[in-house]
């Protein structure tokens, strides 16, 4: 769990734009926290919920007001945010992002994806029209075809 400013500085070195010899200007920093508000809510809107429950308590990711805010983001999600940001900043710092880095965006949006992303099963009884598998009549199962049971909105009549 990191603050909203070593989110941003790691961001920044990610893409050359920081260093402990050569400090990116308070500027820059403070203009970058408006990235990764953008970047949290982006998230959010496309239904990846940063949070992790430990010892039945749940975590969510806070949404920084000041460079100095506690994120309480999960440890998995740190790396793949930073370089989800990354790209962003390049433009605040006046850096060219190569190629690399604007491919680790996606990489990192879809690794964020497949590990906080909210989905919900639904609860659908197979149709009768929906094969089994390839339609053979041999075997143990003579039936290729589901056991009868009907979709809430499927309209065919069971045999």
């Amino acid at each position: 769990m990191s603050t909203a400013v070593t989110i941003i500085k790691r961001a920044l070195s990610h893409i050359g734009a920081h260093s402990d010899i050569m400090p990116a200007p308070t500027s820059v920093l403070a203009a970058s926290l408006d990235y990764l508000v953008t970047a949290q809510e982006t998230l959010r809107k496309n239904e990846i919920i940063l949070e992790e429950t430990v010892a039945a308590v749940t975590t969510t990711i806070a949404v920084p007001t000041a460079l100095t805010t506690e994120l309480n983001e999960p440890a998995a999600s740190t790396s793949h945010l930073i370089r989800y940001l990354a790209p962003d900043l390049a433009d605040v710092a006046r850096v060219e992002a190569s190629a690399k880095i604007l491919a680790g965006k996606n990489t990192a949006y879809n690794a964020l994806a497949r590990m906080y992303r909210q989905a919900t099963s639904p609860n659908i009884v197979p149709s009768t029209l929906l094969p089994k598998g390839q339609g053979s009549t041999r075997g143990p199962n003579r039936n290729p075809f589901f056991n009868g049971e009907t979709l809430a909105d499927d309209t065919s009549t069971t045999t």
